[in-house]
């Protein structure tokens, strides 16, 4: 991974935007969030980022809270206006940021992270049909 951000230090969140942007090799980039990354004044730090970008960047919203209070529609209401698109791992996950937060569909695309819906087998029968050590 070329570029990390260290999410507690403030002073390279602008270093971060600059460097993405003289990048001729990145045509997008991919942000991933779930609460607690940004904490404090970095929650700031963390949107004039997304300002900055001069190239699109799409957000992965791993977690999505129904019913949020006015302060957290706000905040995800200024992130999502920040990204091109959004990118969420359930369809109730979108309805949430349609219904609750007032996000556009066409911004949303649901990708499934395949959450595995069948039930555990025993080590020896993984290792059987597997080949596991």
């Amino acid at each position: 991974m070329k570029y990390q951000l260290n999410t507690q230090d403030l002073s390279q969140y602008q270093k971060m935007a600059h460097l993405i942007n003289i990048d001729m090799r990145i045509e997008l980039v991919l942000i991933q969030h779930e609460f607690g990354f940004f904490p404090g004044k970095a929650e700031g730090a963390f949107l004039q980022f997304l300002s900055w970008l001069t190239k699109p960047s799409v957000i992965v919203f791993h977690t999505v809270l129904p019913r949020p209070d006015a302060a957290l529609t706000e905040k995800e209401q200024k992130i999502a206006a920040g990204c091109a698109s959004i990118v969420v791992m359930t369809q109730d996950s979108a309805q949430v940021l349609i219904d609750d937060y007032g996000i556009l569909p066409q911004k949303i695309t649901v990708i499934p992270h395949g959450t595995h819906l069948v039930p555990h087998l025993d080590k020896t029968t993984l290792k059987e049909k597997y080949g596991l050590s």
